[in-house]
């Protein structure tokens, strides 16, 4: 069974990244093997792939390893010797190679403590069969098809633990399957999915005879691929399934119950001083580890137990407890006050249990306020607003209506505290594509970087932390109602080509002193549809200085405004270095509220300079914007992206409004009126009016307007044919040029033409339509004029 992965973010305490520009040469990583390493050693990793010639550096997300040296380097080869501090964390690790053109996405290696062993090959049948020691970590591939056979020796009475880290490596969509044989070929022992490992295999067992027993590893549909890697631990380490209460508050000494032997059934942890979060804790006894952590929350929160149902229970509140049986629910109590959100999360899924918990809240008169079933991980979560001072109570069940005694949850409780972070918004989800930053040297290019802020709507600003050499930034702050800051990354004609990972700092305007960072999940293995099955979550954002590219681009700093229900034409320009004549696309990435463009523009081969025209629409607001132009081009050696400086557009009321009219006209003739125009301060000289959405066989005169006047005259013409109905919004175009810049102004939406058949006698000789009684006396009377 597969289930849906998602990498927690604070498992190691770093947070997200997700990049924006892409340019020529790009090192692409497909795989890597092997895919761990162990503490405190050197090793080496090999990646494979494309555009990797030119390696300089890895850039990594964790501390406690770095890069010696590469070897053995070709376009679709590296290798790179590594060394493991002593103190290095366990566990993934994610990296970016970067080359002189480019930084590569998101890989990642694990740390291990056990002597590790590669899958030697060959051993796709019992009788091939490879042998390994108790205590190791193997590490190999599984092609499509294949059966891993492996060979340890046991003592009756040994109990053995084989885990396989599968798609928890990130590297590939598979689901790995485990069994056990005794020395006589008996099945003793299967596995597949499990709560704690979700997609990867966990079997335990306590042999019954002395003798070789082996160990059979594929995919479960035998399925695999190139970039299945996998790491199978074997031995009699430690494994709890859970730990019990699932958390604690930071720097404190915790007793917890757990679910494993040989054990005692419980075991006290020192949670860290300075952490808060998800933490990976690593349980051990008698000298042996566990090779994979027990996920538990350390935060703030007053830790409760289920047993506690006291009215006194003050927010912000960890509420542990275990649905032991089916159909069983628990219960806490909690106060709150009025119109103060209250936030509640579940932690269960996440955590490894198989509990699928549905909540809900009730009142102290016991009508239930709010239900959650499902959040973005199987857990429920919900944001509650009291209506009145006094006592909840929040009620947690599974949902299918199971229980026993692995699960077990943590319900943190809270008033709902403020988010900020900022992040880089991925053009494709459940891909790794533009997830970097690359600014040509000498040149610049274009982010929207996005700000998440809970309920609170306040100027947001970003401040990059550690650019690389030669680099700087400028960006727009975020305001009210909306959530991307348009962001230029800006490389001297003499910056090196030098990469960083670079944190960001963001600071809201109500929030005063809380500060908030860079916080971005990666997507690694897709799964089917529009699900993760893994990622992870990191908190800085991968920026390199590449070489120059051939081309340039401008946008001139316009001198018109856009009205409301305007246009306004931007001049864009194209500079060119000498033997590049190719075309180039440009965007405008960032527009205002109600303010329109098309998705691109080419600038044709030997081209230099384009129009590019923005559509206010009625609805847009006055106000000040920033936008900036992006450029792309096709070069030999890929695709190359580069900005413009940012310019400013300053959106006003119109200079002039007319009201919409009601026009009437036979076939055959014509439809006659005046539209009368309010102004609005000046009036330039050279404006041409036109009607806009007219039906077809209608025609269109453009009529000169002189800025004196107070009304425009306009004669549709009929055609014979002409579609007899009403038809509406139709509109008047005024177009100009004003302090040198191209614009036009709408008046008149609204507009509508009735089309009657020709001899209806309709139409006054004002121009105007004839009420019904009209009408009808001129039929009664043809010689008789109206009004008479």
């Amino acid at each position: 069974m597969i289930f849906r992965l998602v990498f927690l973010a604070g498992l190691f305490g770093f947070y997200g990244i997700q990049t924006s520009s892409v340019l020529a040469e790009v090192p692409a990583i497909e795989s890597l093997t092997p895919i761990c390493g162990n503490i405190g050693k050197t090793f080496s990793i090999s990646l494979y792939g494309s555009n990797l010639s030119k390696p300089v550096d890895l850039l990594f997300y964790r501390p406690g390893v770095k890069l010696l040296r590469f070897e053995g380097v070709d376009n679709n080869t590296v290798k790179a010797v590594l060394e493991a501090g002593s103190e290095a964390p366990l566990g993934a690790h994610p990296f970016r190679l970067r080359t002189e053109t480019g930084i590569s996405e998101l890989r990642q290696f694990q740390l291990v403590q056990k002597p590790i062993v590669i899958d030697a090959g060959g051993n796709l049948s019992p009788a091939k069969a490879q042998k390994i020691p108790m205590e190791s970590s193997v590490t190999g591939g599984l092609a499509e098809g294949e059966v891993h056979w492996f060979i340890v020796d046991l003592k009756k009475g040994t109990r053995i633990i084989a885990e396989v880290e599968g798609i928890r490596n990130g590297s590939a969509f598979f689901d790995t399957h485990l069994e056990l044989f005794d020395p006589l070929g008996k099945s003793v022992q299967v596995s597949d999915d499990s709560p704690f490992t979700h997609q990867d295999s966990l079997l335990e067992f306590v042999a019954l005879v002395d003798g070789a027993h082996k160990i059979a590893l594929r995919e479960s549909n035998l399925g695999g691929s190139d970039e299945a890697r996998f790491i199978l631990h074997v031995g009699s380490f430690p494994r709890p399934k859970f730990l019990y209460p699932a958390g604690g508050k930071p720097g404190s000494t915790v007793q917890f119950k757990i679910d494993a032997e040989p054990l005692s059934k419980s075991i006290v942890l020192k949670l860290p001083d300075d952490f808060e979060g998800t933490y990976p804790a690593y349980v051990q006894e008698g000298g042996k580890q566990s090779p994979t952590p027990n996920l538990i929350r350390v935060t703030r929160h007053t830790p409760v137990d289920e047993s506690n149902t006291s009215p006194q229970n003050e927010l912000p509140l960890a509420c542990h407890g275990i649905i032991s049986k089916p159909v069983e629910m628990d219960k806490f109590v909690f106060k709150a006050k009025k119109d103060q959100p209250v936030s509640i999360q579940v932690w269960a899924w996440r955590l490894g249990s198989p509990l699928e918990p549905v909540i809900d809240l009730l009142n102290s008169e016991g009508r239930t306020l709010a239900s959650s079933d499902d959040g973005e991980d199987h857990d429920s979560q919900l944001l509650f607003n009291p209506p009145s001072d006094g006592s909840y109570e929040l009620r947690i069940k599974d949902q299918r209506g199971q229980g026993g005694k692995g699960f077990f949850y943590r319900v943190e409780i809270n008033a709902d505290e403020p988010t900020l972070e900022c992040f880089l918004p991925r053009p494709n989800r459940l891909s790794q594509t533009r997830q970097t930053v690359l600014i040509p040297r000498g040149g610049k290019v274009f982010a929207n970087l996005g700000v998440r802020r809970g309920s609170q709507e306040s100027t947001v600003s970003l401040q990059a932390q550690n650019l690389p050499k030669g680099v700087t930034m400028i960006s727009q702050s975020v305001q009210p109602g909306h959530f991307l800051a348009p962001t230029l990354f800006y490389a001297g004609n003499d910056a090196p080509l030098n990469g960083t990972l670079t944190g960001f700092e963001v600071t809201d305007s109500v929030l005063g002193g809380y500060k908030g960072k860079f916080r971005q999940v990666v997507d690694l293995v897709a799964g089917t549809a529009d699900s993760i099955y893994q990622s992870t979550t990191v908190d800085k954002l991968a920026i390199a200085v590449v070489p120059e590219v051939p081309f340039e681009v401008e946008l001139e700093n316009p001198r018109a405004p856009l009205f409301q229900d305007g246009k306004l034409y931007l001049k864009a320009k194209v500079k060119r270095k000498p033997g590049f004549d190719g075309p180039v696309e440009l965007k405008v990435p960032f527009l205002p509220p109600w303010v329109e463009c098309l998705e691109k523009f080419e600038v044709k081969k030997g081209q230099n300079e384009i129009e590019i025209p923005l559509i206010s629409l009625p609805e847009a607001q006055p106000s000040i914007w920033k936008l900036a132009l992006e450029g792309s081009a096709n070069l030999p050696s890929g695709i190359a992206y580069v900005a413009s400086d940012f310019v400013t557009i300053n959106m006003v009321k119109p200079m002039v409004v007319a009201e919409p009219v009601e026009l009437i006209a036979e076939q055959g003739g014509a439809a006659k009126f005046e539209l009368n125009l309010r102004k609005y301060g000046s009036f330039p000289e050279g404006i041409k009016a036109k009607m806009l959405e007219l039906p077809p066989r209608v025609g269109n005169p453009e009529i000169a307007v002189s800025s004196s006047v107070d009304r425009i005259g306009f004669v549709l013409p009929v055609e014979t044919n002409g579609p007899v109905g009403t038809h509406p919004h139709i509109v008047c175009e005024l177009s100009m040029v004003f302090n040198g810049d191209k614009i036009v102004q709408n008046i008149a939406r609204e507009t509508s033409l009735r089309i009657e058949p020709k001899g209806t006698s309709s139409i006054g000789p004002d121009g105007k339509p004839l009420s019904r009684l009209e009408q009808l006396r001129r039929k009664a009377n043809p010689e008789k004029k109206p009004g008479n």
